[in-house]
């Protein structure tokens, strides 16, 4: 009697192991760009907390408000605070919706529904 493995299933376990290895594959990837979504709000959040703590630095009597949030912020958030995209390396969204320079909001498009998270802060609170 010869002892091994016929060729049908040497075959059937290959396919068993392709089978696994492309779910494993498949379920790794919706892992990555969840990853990847979590670290583009966690980096909005950052960019929200670096600009409170930019205004609360510089809200003093000597210093205007408008100025300070607007133009001063604009240049401090997009002058070196401003991370990339985890995937493209893209800038993420900033922008000033206000004239007087009272707010800004910073988004980012998240990889998974292709949606926007975006937070909003006012100056004066």
């Amino acid at each position: 009697m010869k002892k091994g493995f016929t060729l049908v299933e040497l075959l059937v376990v290959i396919a068993i192991i392709g089978l696994l290895a492309g779910i494993v594959a498949v379920s790794v990837s919706s892992a990555r760009v969840k990853a990847r979504d979590s670290v583009r709000k966690a980096d909005v959040a950052d960019i929200s907390l670096s600009a409170e703590l930019f205004y609360d630095d510089q809200t003093d009597p000597s210093y205007p408000l408008a100025a300070t949030w607007g133009t001063d912020l604009d240049d401090y958030i997009q002058g070196g605070v401003m991370p990339t995209d985890p995937s493209d390396g893209s800038d993420y969204v900033y922008t000033n919706p206000t004239s007087d320079g009272a707010s800004y909001q910073v988004c980012a498009t998240l990889e998974k529904d292709s949606s926007q998270f975006c937070k909003t802060n006012q100056g004066a609170q």
